[in-house]
């Protein structure tokens, strides 16, 4: 007992890490020999907190210790008495029908669980809350429990067994953090590894060279936050059976967490979510897992060769559909240039994890990708239609507000990717065929034919809490208006590109995308019509056009057709008032500054290469020299 007690003071102090580790592992075992003693439950909070939370530095995040805590935190059946989460589930196992203290419940404060969760207990709606939570929620009616003191709001209290007060923990871990943890090891190459250039110093005869090449070898990171929770998935939420019990308790931890809307009913959705914010970096990255585990499930191909989705009612892949769509929803519509280009980034992957599923199923039985849709995945497609459509919507706005695929590195890059996307094996033609089955759903009402296919559509909208009849879908003839004025401001960015800056492939590029852009939506006659041209009349009959859009573009839209240089700066085209030979070396110098004194970004010290900070600085000089003339005179003449 007093080693136990010794080893828990050890592990929930602030000594090192490595003496943390060692502290951790005679706890596994004592656990796992003699089971879960009174005084490891007492102080079972702890361990949580020391090892996920981020009131101090968590454990999880500790870079020195990360691969032996990796080896204790996984759920491996063949180590009993290290495993942890092992041991959690043979203590409730070995304490089914006893009630004493080698199993107690621990009490998850109302405080800790998420904003709209809070809300509606607040409001006293617990019809609302999902279904294994209100299993859990209890009125205290003894000191029962283990608890710490905090009552914002008191009626309630959440009594989760051992294994789901650890996982509870786990999944709110990605929720304080910036970054995921990774381990890293040396791993010999044979290539040469050197500095990636931007664009416009590559595409120019260096002179210089920025750093030499590093020695034969890379870094390889592992990702310790994604290991386990892949390993807590297989076990936890295996494929193929229904969520329940503790299997389920993950999952659920993850869908009320991470996909905060998907419990709300939409007519209630205002009321409850006072402030929305997209999730940390870290939270997208392992969102993207969950939808990347659960699109690869064998039983998502069989329901959509089969036709028939039924198939997977009771998986992942469905119990994560709604859930997922309102994330996808809210968190592109709350998007704005003000949020990280990183952030837009991981967005539109777990956007298209989910909707390119044979992408998933490509790379793990290591398959060539299919030729076409209409075998395998067109019935996906059909059965998902509103994740093709809506959140295409709310991301094509975002692109009308915010994008600059002038000056905008990352924003011309995401761009092409969404376009990319779905021009591959000719997603938008599966697409615009699904939706002239739903354009004919709503026309025929009733009479129409109820097909398998026609019958999945419409229960799919049910599903998402979608009103099919008043619902205008994007890729039809008579929902143009947005991909019009898209098509509109890329041609402003064509002007602009012809009048500033000197390099054509920016040019080329936007072209491009735009005439690709337009084959999705029908618009080909339309860009034709639109697209400016490098001389001639076109080019001098849009100057007008120019200074209107600049006008309307102040009020109503983030673009910048000035001189930008504020998204991705060093990667932004060069600009015609910028001097190549001196931006090169002052990207170079800037490359030096960040070495030597550990900055965590490169300088931003391209206005070197301005002739405006030239002229700029040589009137200063000028004038303080004519001032310095003067002074002189004037000296001379007061006979100083």
């Amino acid at each position: 007992f007093w080693m136990i007690e010794d080893d828990l003071d050890v592990f929930c102090s602030d000594a090192a890490p490595a003496l943390k580790v060692a502290a951790l592992k005679r706890i596994l075992y004592a656990m796992g020999r003699n089971g879960f003693d009174y005084a490891t439950s007492q102080r079972f909070h702890e361990i949580c907190a020391t090892i996920f939370t981020a009131d101090s530095r968590p454990l999880l995040a500790e870079s020195q210790v990360m691969n032996d805590l990796l080896a204790l935190l996984k759920f491996d059946d063949k180590k009993t008495s290290s495993s942890f989460p092992v041991i959690l589930r043979n203590t409730i196992r070995q304490s089914q029908g006893f009630i004493d203290n080698s199993s107690p419940y621990f009490i998850l404060q109302p405080n800790k669980l998420p904003v709209h969760i809070q809300s509606l207990l607040k409001h006293g709606e617990i019809e609302l809350l999902p279904a294994f939570l209100r299993k859990r929620i209890k009125t205290p009616t003894s000191n029962n429990g283990f608890s710490l003191a905090t009552d914002a709001i008191p009626t309630y209290e959440i009594r989760l067994d051992i294994l789901e007060y650890f996982l509870y923990w786990f999944v709110q871990f990605p929720l304080n953090q910036n970054a995921l943890p990774v381990a890293t090891s040396e791993v010999k190459t044979k290539k040469e590894v050197s500095h990636k250039l931007p664009a416009w110093i590559s595409s120019t005869t260096a002179m210089i060279s920025p750093q030499k090449p590093t020695k034969p070898t890379k870094t390889k990171t592992t990702n310790i936050y994604l290991d386990l929770l892949n390993n807590y998935l297989t076990h936890f939420v295996p494929h193929g059976e229904q969520l329940q019990n503790s299997h389920g308790s993950l999952f659920e931890f993850i869908l009320m967490c991470w996909l905060d809307y998907g419990h709300i009913p939409r007519y209630l959705r205002e009321y409850i979510h006072l402030e929305n914010d997209i999730p940390t970096t870290a939270c997208l990255k392992a969102i993207k897992e969950i939808v990347l585990y659960t699109v690869s499930d064998p039983n998502v191909m069989i329901a959509s060769k089969e036709g028939n989705e039924s198939i997977t009612a009771n998986y992942p892949a469905r119990e994560i559909q709604k859930p997922l769509y309102d994330f996808l929803c809210q968190s592109f519509t709350i998007l704005t240039d003000s949020n990280s280009p990183q952030k837009s980034s991981d967005l539109m992957d777990i956007w298209m994890t989910f909707i390119l599923p044979w992408k998933a199923h490509t790379e793990k039985d290591n398959k060539n990708e299919p030729v076409s849709l209409s075998d395998d995945w067109g019935s996906f497609v059909n059965q998902n239609i509103l994740f093709y459509l809506t959140p295409t919507e709310h991301f094509l706005q975002y692109v009308k507000m915010d994008f600059n695929t002038a000056t905008k590195e990352q924003d011309l890059a995401l761009f092409e990717r969404f376009i990319s996307h779905f021009t591959e094996l000719d997603l938008y033609k599966t697409v615009q065929s699904a939706v002239s089955m739903l354009v004919d759903i709503k026309s025929g009402g009733l009479y129409t034919d109820q097909s398998s296919g026609r019958t999945n559509m419409q229960r799919h909208f049910g599903t998402l809490d979608v009103n099919i009849s008043q619902f205008e879908p994007l890729f039809s003839e008579h929902n143009i208006s947005l991909p019009l004025d898209i098509l509109k401001n890329l041609s402003n960015d064509i002007i602009y590109c012809l009048k500033y800056l000197p390099d054509s492939s920016q040019v080329s590029r936007i072209e491009k995308a735009a005439s690709q852009f337009a084959t999705l939506f029908n618009l080909q006659s339309t860009w034709v019509k639109l697209k400016p041209t490098d001389n001639g009349q076109k080019l001098r009959s849009s100057s007008s056009l120019v200074r209107k859009e600049r006008k309307i573009s102040h009020n109503n839209r983030h673009r910048l057709l000035e001189v930008d240089l504020h998204g991705d700066y060093w990667n932004s085209p060069l600009m015609t008032f910028e001097n190549a030979f001196v931006a090169r070396h002052a990207y170079f110098l800037a490359l030096t500054l960040q070495q030597r004194y550990n900055l965590d970004e490169i300088p931003r010290i391209r206005w070197l290469a301005s002739y405006k900070i030239w002229g700029l600085s040589f009137l200063v000089f000028t004038v303080l020299y004519i001032i310095w003339k003067l002074a002189v005179i004037l000296a001379h003449l007061l006979g100083f």
